[in-house]
């Protein structure tokens, strides 16, 4: 059984007592200790926003906390959101995407990448299997950086979806359970959560890949995704985010969640979700 857990929308802060901060670390001493004694670990997705302004300080300590899956055995699968290239995923900027690039592509994820001379443009699709399955990561914010302000809508843009219909050609044929993965809302539209070329988006994803996760909006949902051809479009809430929880009965609960996708091929898996409760 091959499995994978998507997380999202961490918002790191650069001061370790930060509450995301503390809330993660709760997220991660669980998943550690309940895949301690497991030999093929869940690969980890987290669908962007790993830190909350892209600064420097704040992807020193995502990597800190970050590194402990690595060094427990579980493979990390990570793209960048709106935070993560500049100050509340709103003003972008070069020395936010220069700290995602040395922070979390090179030095926690240990990619070998070829940039050009349009940095991160080019880096994306990135396509990795792990245990048979196909993993394809993408940046829905790049193709928005020369925008001082765009209010975190998200794109695509036509290279990166251009390599992304080549890149899936090969799979059609295949019985490989694929799996896209990216920050922004590939459905919603919304002022400010849509991803601007989403249907184009739509159209290039539509009947050839099985997952598409992403997060971006903080609500947690499954979407129906029959007229797009795909088994499961999951939206991740805010990971790090407490909810409560309870009937009117009784006293709430304050909760954490994350889900565990469990899959056996292309026509059967399981969602389960963990509450881990802190009251």
């Amino acid at each position: 059984m091959k499995k994978f857990i998507h997380l999202s929308d961490l918002h790191i802060g650069a001061n370790e007592k930060n509450l995301e901060n503390q809330y993660l670390k709760v997220i991660i001493d669980h998943i550690l200790q309940r895949y301690q004694n497991l030999k093929n670990k869940p690969v980890i997705m987290i669908t962007g926003d790993i830190t909350n302004n892209g600064d420097k300080e704040e992807y020193i300590e995502a990597v800190k906390l970050l590194n402990r899956f690595k060094e427990s055995g579980f493979i990390l699968k990570i793209v960048p959101g709106n935070h993560d290239y500049g100050y509340c995923g709103n003003v972008y900027t070069k020395e936010s995407q220069e700290n995602f690039k040395k922070y979390i592509l090179e030095d926690l994820l240990e990619l070998e990448l070829v940039y050009t001379d349009e940095g991160l443009l080019n880096v994306y699709p990135i396509v990795e299997e792990v245990n048979g399955v196909v993993y394809i990561a993408l940046d829905s914010v790049i193709d928005k950086d020369d925008e001082l302000l765009h209010f975190a809508s998200g794109e695509m843009g036509e290279r990166q979806l251009k390599k992304l219909a080549n890149i899936l050609k090969g799979y059609i044929k295949t019985d490989k359970v694929r799996v896209a993965y990216f920050h922004h809302h590939p459905v919603e539209r919304s002022l400010f959560l849509k991803m601007d070329d989403a249907q184009k988006v739509m159209g290039v994803l539509s009947d050839v890949v099985d997952f598409i996760c992403f997060g971006h909006k903080h609500k947690e949902e499954e979407l129906d995704g029959s007229q797009y051809g795909v088994r499961h479009i999951l939206a991740c809430g805010k990971s790090t985010e407490v909810k409560k929880v309870g009937d009117i009965f009784g006293p709430k609960k304050d909760i954490l969640t994350y889900k565990e996708i469990s899959i056996k091929d292309r026509d059967s898996c399981s969602i389960t979700k963990y509450n881990l409760c802190l009251t």
